[in-house]
């Protein structure tokens, strides 16, 4: 999925780390997302997973990061649901998530 959103010239990292800051500093520990895609409007969360079924554990999962990072969006995917992916996306803005 990176390569070809990296062929497709979107600024695609995988395995991105990310120091939270509390109080105005950034701290030591850090979030480790499977992919974000950087943009000038907020970068995006990618989440990957291969399961039967996207759970609450995966969405609070996803959850987190955006409350530790402030992005404004995630998209949940799920390639272990053949012959589909399930997607789920998020917006995260003034402490509150919804789906989309």
């Amino acid at each position: 999925m990176c390569r070809k959103l990296v062929k497709e010239k979107f600024d695609a990292r995988k395995e991105f780390i990310y120091h939270p800051f509390f109080d105005g500093e950034q701290l030591e520990s850090y979030i480790k997302m499977d992919m974000v895609v950087i943009m000038p409007r907020g970068n995006v969360i990618i989440e990957c997973k291969s399961i039967k079924a996207i759970t609450n554990k995966e969405q609070f999962q996803t959850f987190g990061y955006l409350r530790g990072t402030s992005f404004p969006i995630a998209i949940l995917v799920n390639f272990g649901t053949w012959p589909k992916a399930q997607i789920e996306r998020y917006y995260y803005h003034d402490d509150i998530i919804r789906a989309f």
